[in-house]
């Protein structure tokens, strides 16, 4: 409920002189399982007397109790916010999915992707397989954000807060309970963005096919060279990190102080190229990381002279995120030179850490074999299997799955913005309420992520503005080519823009948070308590464990006796003997980089008393030999 109507009751209290009376704001969320187990959140706020008083009970109905400073009214705020994180994400959830479904795009597996990217919120993945599975059976019924976004916006309007998305999302519920959808799930919300074919998401879910990943067909160590074009936040780390994955990497940027950062910090098979060409001049595989369609297609085809000096048969990876007809396109033309070309459509997510780490979320979509071909790069640039996903339908099809994802991306940090500076406007702790929300079902990977800058007021760009500038465009062309309608990636995508018209493009897109501390004068920074500084532990010095001391005489006579038979004797022995059994392990190894010893000497043997010698081998097979 409202934070005014809680404050107004105890108002009425101190009137009536009811000091007998204590009230506690405590609202909870975690359904009616949880509610039964006594494992409910609950938020508490009030004197310190009612909280003293109330404790035991909120304790034993709770698994987490958060004690919110404020007084009367600061738990229901802290609870607005998260829902309207909570509102404005199922909503950005079922415009994304609506919007998969209209491209033509397996929901199901556009879903299983989204979940491990930075477009995944608490909410996406605990809806959306409702929407999959067309089930609206009320889990939490549609009008419970009717009347909980309605709650957020006029109280943003007794404040002279304004809220864009959170505005359009109560629309979007509004509409859809005008439609009959009120007591239904939530997720249902996802029917109004395909009248046509409202279960179009359920139609597109299909069962996701077995993996059909080729073996990789060469070894780093037959890859005598990769260019690289685009050495920015992301670029560096994921060309440093196929250095450490042992490939030998040509690394080329327009701005020379990252190329010379990269070779600082990559190591020996590092090296620098002076233009496109001459990175892309013997290499087997160019990947471009740049920053939007125009470049890449100047480096490829313009100023850049790349596509005339790459050899024959090369591959192209383009990692960037450009519209999918760019990239279908591209790959076409690519083809058309006669040269054996062959494109990869591998946009990735994930973040500078993750791009540092070799831990990329990445979408690839392109011919089979040089998908085979690309296999060990991608996979040093993905880490895990499930980190690397491949799109049916040939270049551009990732293209379409990263368009989702960046539509989810670039609307969460927006309401990640809007709610920080609402909450710093109703006076809460913008550190504290960061630290509830993002464990909460509020959360989303980039509220984790990009709120932290805004809590330091840091906008060193590690993801600039402008890139949801042009990310969001690719969105709404996208999603005006297919007749479909994207009202939270519209508005979003004008609170970007407003903020590069602020001279903000080049600076971090968490930074897209000014845009309301210029409107209202708040200050998400200024409204975080500091961190207080952990006390300094030392380490208690080693003491080594005390024994009594041994009578010697007795722990003599207790040793067994002196055995007769010589031991090493016996083990060559049987090692030497034909009946011996031995267990031959063949290991084609796809990196050429173990080091192991001659086959004809055993890794360890195993002896199972009395006779028995289980010997174990190591072969190493060199590739596509019979043995």
């Amino acid at each position: 409920m409202p934070s005014s109507y809680l404050t107004s009751v105890q108002s009425s209290l101190e009137i009536l002189s009811r000091t007998d009376i204590l009230l506690i704001d405590s609202p909870v969320s975690g359904g009616t399982v949880r509610a039964a187990q006594g494992n409910l959140t609950i938020l508490a706020s009030g004197t310190s007397a009612a909280l003293e008083r109330g404790n035991s009970i909120l304790s034993d109905m709770s698994e987490k109790l958060y004690i919110i400073p404020g007084g009367i009214g600061a738990a229901s705020n802290v609870k607005m916010i998260n829902q309207l994180l909570a509102g404005v994400h199922i909503a950005a959830a079922a415009e994304a999915m609506g919007l998969a479904a209209k491209a033509g795009l397996n929901t199901r597996q556009v879903y299983d992707i989204i979940v491990g990217a930075a477009g995944n919120s608490w909410m996406f993945e605990n809806r959306v397989p409702h929407m999959l599975d067309s089930d609206l059976t009320p889990y939490s019924a549609l009008d419970i954000f009717v009347k909980d976004m309605g709650i957020v916006t006029s109280s943003a309007r007794l404040q002279g807060f304004p809220l864009p998305l959170s505005s359009v999302a109560e629309q979007l519920y509004l509409s859809a309970s005008a439609q009959g959808m009120g007591r239904q799930d939530d997720s249902g919300l996802v029917r109004t963005f395909t009248p046509g074919t409202p279960d179009l998401v359920h139609q597109q879910a299909k069962p996701q096919p077995a993996s059909d990943k080729l073996t990789p067909s060469v070894t780093p160590l037959e890859i005598t060279k990769i260019g690289f074009v685009g050495l920015g936040a992301m670029g560096i780390g994921m060309a440093t990190s196929l250095v450490k994955a042992s490939f030998p990497v040509c690394g080329y940027d327009v701005y020379s102080p990252s190329t010379e950062k990269f070779l600082a910090q990559a190591g020996n098979k590092a090296s620098a190229a002076s233009s496109p060409a001459e990175a892309a001049d013997s290499a087997e595989i160019l990947i471009l990381m740049v920053q939007n369609a125009a470049q890449a297609d100047d480096v490829l085809f313009g100023s850049g002279k790349v596509a005339s000096t790459l050899p024959a048969n090369a591959i192209i990876i383009l990692n960037s995120t450009v519209p999918p007809s760019f990239a279908k396109d591209l790959g076409q033309r690519l083809s058309a030179l006669g040269t054996g070309l062959e494109l990869i459509d591998a946009p990735v997510s994930g973040g500078v850490v993750r791009a540092a780490s070799g831990n990329l979320t990445i979408i690839s979509s392109g011919a089979a074999l040089a998908l085979s071909k690309a296999s060990p790069v991608l996979t040093a640039l993905s880490g895990p299997p499930s980190n690397l996903h491949t799109i049916p339908n040939g270049a551009g099809a990732a293209s379409s799955v990263k368009l989702i994802n960046q539509l989810l991306a670039g609307v969460h940090i927006v309401a990640a913005a809007e709610a920080m500076a609402f909450g710093a406007k109703l006076g809460l702790d913008t550190r504290s309420l960061y630290e509830i929300i993002k464990n909460a079902a509020g959360g989303s990977w980039m509220f984790e992520n990009r709120v932290p800058a805004m809590l330091n007021a840091d906008w060193t760009p590690n993801s600039q503005l402008a890139i949801f500038v042009k990310d969001l465009g690719i969105v709404l062309d996208e999603a005006k080519r297919l007749g479909y309608a994207a009202p939270l990636s519209a508005a979003s995508h004008q609170v970007y823009l407003n903020g590069a018209a602020k001279g903000w493009a080049k600076d971090a897109d968490s930074g897209v948070v000014r845009v309301w501390e210029l409107m209202t004068g708040v200050s998400v920074a200024e409204a975080a308590k500091p961190v207080e500084p952990k006390a300094e532990t030392r380490p208690e010095p080693f003491k080594p464990r005390e024994y009594e001391p041994l009578p010697l005489e007795e722990t003599i006579a207790s040793l067994p006796p002196i055995t007769s038979t010589n031991t090493l004797a016996t083990i060559k022995q049987r090692i030497a003997s034909p009946e011996t059994p031995a267990l031959i392990i063949l290991d084609d190894d796809p990196t050429g980089t173990q080091t192991c010893r001659k086959s004809t000497e055993p890794l360890f043997s195993i002896s199972t008393p009395p006779k028995d010698t289980l010997h174990i081998y190591h072969i190493q097979m060199p590739q596509n030999k019979q043995i």
